[in-house]
This record gives structure tokens, C-alpha cells and sequence, in this order.
């Protein structure tokens, strides 16, 4: 197999160590503290990116990552930032290096999830592009043992322009982190992991030690 073959329209031209974040000089204070309750929030096929994040992002009145309550990380940056993926009006993509076994990662926190399902949304670019192909959905308690919720190869239902599709998870126990790991080559022969959107559905549960965040 050919790599690199119509890779994504990079947006950004700058190196991964030029690209920080879009909000870097925010930081998260006292001011910002929230008090969460235990929800369970389900996939609506007619909302489908309305799900925790979006729902964390309601009870905060903000970006999560911005405020300090969501930690979104990724193997390595080519292009715009990976919590850009998290605005669900963003109509561009972040992308990953051309290398095997990329992510984008999230720690939740002082927030546990049981994710029972997800929503992806691909780039603006034809059909056969670097559009997602074979990748686990993988959950953690403690950031090193990671189990697979959700596995997918050689899937089609993201292979086209702007795509959104939505997939079941197996294992819904009590998690901190999450993270989309890449396990193959993209439907154009390419490590690079490309995406515009991703949303969790499930419950979000506040640890116990902490009476707000």
C-alpha cells in the first residue's frame, strides 16, 4: 500500500511545536467552579453531537477544555489544535503525523463516564481521502490500562465528505480517560488521523470527593 495518498487539506501550515492551543492563555479558577449532578444522556439521531460533552459544556456556559474541565491531548499535531474537535460549529479538522497508531485523547477529570455509544464526524473531503477506516474507542480509570469499549476495521461509514456516523460501545463501566486510537491505514492508504467531531453518550458522574469542579 501507497501512504500518504490524498492526505487531508492540512489547515494549518505551521510544525506540531508551533500549534498551541486556540485559548492558551486561559486558565481555570475558582470562578469557574461548577456543580455537576449524575446524567445519563442518550444519542438522538436528530442532535447527533448533542451528548456529555455538549451537556458539560451547557452546566459550565462554556468550552470545557477552555475552562479547565476537559484535558483533550493527542500523539502529535499537524494541523489546528485536537480540542477543536469538541466545537460542534467547527467546519475544518484537525489532523495527526503521517505515523502508525495516532490519538486524540480526553481526561475527564473529576467527572466519570459510562460511554455506551459515540458520534463521528469526518472531514470535508471526498470519498477514499484519509477518512477513518479501522480505530478502537479505548477507556481508562487510571490513564495507563486501556481496554477497548469499541473496535471497528475496514468500516465505510465515514468514507465521504463530512460524514457523521454513530457507534455502540461494549463496556460501560466507570472511566476517566478516553481516546480514539487509529489501528490501520485510512481509506487513502495513510497513518494520518484526521477528524472535525467527536461526542460521547452514556452517564456522567461527578467523583464523590469532589463536591464541584
Amino acid at each position: 500500500m501507497t501512504e500518504n495518498q490524498n492526505p487531508p487539506q492540512t489547515p494549518d501550515s505551521k510544525q506540531p511545536d508551533q500549534i498551541a492551543s486556540p485559548n492558551k492563555a486561559r486558565r481555570h479558577s475558582s470562578k469557574d467552579k461548577v456543580d455537576f449532578t449524575t446524567e445519563i444522556i442518550e444519542w438522538d439521531p436528530e442532535k447527533p453531537f448533542h451528548g456529555i460533552i455538549s451537556r458539560i459544556s451547557e452546566i459550565c456556559m462554556g468550552n470545557p477544555y477552555e475552562k479547565g474541565i476537559i484535558n483533550i491531548t493527542a500523539s502529535s499535531t499537524l494541523g489546528n489544535h485536537p480540542s477543536q474537535v469538541i466545537d460542534y460549529k467547527w467546519n475544518s479538522h484537525w489532523v495527526s503525523d503521517n505515523q502508525p497508531d495516532q490519538w486524540i485523547k480526553f481526561d475527564f477529570k473529576q467527572i466519570k463516564y459510562q460511554i455506551t455509544g459515540y458520534s463521528l464526524k469526518t472531514y470535508n473531503y471526498v470519498a477514499d481521502g484519509n477518512h477513518l477506516r479501522s480505530w478502537s474507542l479505548q477507556a481508562s480509570a487510571n490513564d495507563t490500562d486501556w481496554v477497548d469499549i469499541d473496535h471497528q476495521v475496514s468500516n465505510s461509514d465515514l468514507n465521504g465528505r463530512s460524514k457523521i456516523a454513530f457507534f455502540k460501545c461494549k463496556i460501560p463501566s466507570n472511566f476517566r480517560f478516553c481516546r480514539l486510537i487509529q489501528t490501520g491505514y485510512s481509506w487513502c492508504d495513510s497513518n494520518m488521523l484526521a477528524l472535525t467531531n467527536i461526542e460521547f453518550y452514556g452517564q456522567l458522574t461527578p467523583d464523590p470527593s469532589m463536591s464541584s469542579i
